[in-house]
């Protein structure tokens, strides 16, 4: 299993929306050079893999770099190519199938009660923020302005290891909002969760999402 999707976190600010296809969102990148969300991600992969009963997965790290911003560069077509380190630790593991976790771009889509929101692309992982979302909540009938939107947009990728041939390919497109209006304290929508919740709520989400799809990966 390689992750290449933990170099950073996104956070996206919804712009207006303006009727045309360019993307009018903010965006603030939040780096992280020690690669823990590659670390959550191959965790998670692992655990779906060992659930699935994908015996002897090795997880192979890879430090932040420009692979992180450009899997295109090692998806060409139908195949799969890997830089000559990464193919050797492959060789040493004696591996027969790799699992390669890409960052994947794709609307904006928040699910609500009975509807969805969200404007742009996302990308990646990060947190949505809407400042202007109107909301009310069912139950208590609370209502605020804003929300916070954790989200997963990952595309898992099954290849041969021996010839690099892609034999599946999954998407992991998933978002959970928190609204402002179901807070007792917060104003602003980025104060919704704690720095810790941020963190465990996006974590969860992925671990939901790769545990959902990795099944649906191995059945080809």
């Amino acid at each position: 299993m390689v992750s290449l999707v933990g170099d950073r976190l996104t956070v996206v600010y919804a712009g207006p929306v303006t009727g045309t296809s360019l993307d009018g969102n903010r965006h603030r990148v939040v780096l992280d050079p020690k690669g823990a969300m590659d670390q959550f991600t191959l965790a998670a992969v692992g655990k779906a893999l060992e659930t699935a009963g994908s015996a002897n997965a090795a997880l192979l790290g890879v430090a932040p770099s420009p692979l992180h911003e450009q899997p295109d560069r090692l998806i060409d077509g139908k195949n799969v190519a890997l830089p000559g380190s990464l193919v050797d630790a492959l060789e040493q593991n004696r591996t027969t199938h790799l699992v390669l976790v890409t960052k994947q771009r794709a609307d904006a889509n928040i699910p609500l009660l009975d509807t969805h929101l969200g404007v742009g692309k996302l990308r990646g992982l990060g947190y949505y923020i809407d400042m202007n979302a109107d909301l009310r909540m069912v139950e208590s009938g609370a209502t605020g302005r804003g929300l916070l939107a954790p989200y997963v947009h990952l595309k898992l990728t099954l290849a041969d290891a021996r010839t690099g041939a892609v034999l599946n390919q999954r998407n992991c497109l998933a978002a959970q909002a928190y609204a402002v209006a179901e807070s007792k304290t917060a104003l602003d929508p980025w104060e919704v969760l704690t720095a810790e919740d941020k963190i465990a709520r996006l974590r969860g989400l992925l671990e939901s999402e790769v545990a959902r799809e990795v099944p649906l990966l191995l059945a080809t």
